[in-house]
């Protein structure tokens, strides 16, 4: 079973944006690659490649996602970070949403 982490933020108007160096800055030790839309963060043996981030490539955002992360507690160290230093505090909206990764041989159709 895998989940996925998705965090937005929001005004009483509807959707607030906040710096993606943000979420850069706390997934610097974390992420192989940052270029791009889409982060590699490696599974905890350092070796393979588990879960990732993934956030729009502009300045300015307004969400982002952690797709299956690693259990390490860097990477929820990272995610404290972001929302610590967003600036919209106020309508911060963080869900967790839960998504299978593995079937175990059950018929999902």
């Amino acid at each position: 079973m895998g989940f996925d982490i998705h965090v937005s933020v929001t005004a009483d108007d509807g959707r607030d944006e906040f710096d993606r160096s943000i979420v850069e800055c706390a997934f610097k030790s974390l992420a192989v690659d940052q270029s791009g839309d889409s982060w590699n963060l490696p599974a905890p043996d350092g070796k393979l490649y588990y879960g990732a981030v993934f956030v729009d490539d502009q300045p300015r955002i307004t969400n982002f996602m952690v797709s299956r992360p690693p259990v390490v507690p860097e990477v929820w160290n990272a995610m404290f970070e972001v929302l610590r230093r967003q600036d919209g505090g106020d309508g911060l909206n963080c869900s967790v949403v839960m998504r299978s990764s593995q079937t175990h041989g059950r018929d999902t159709s």
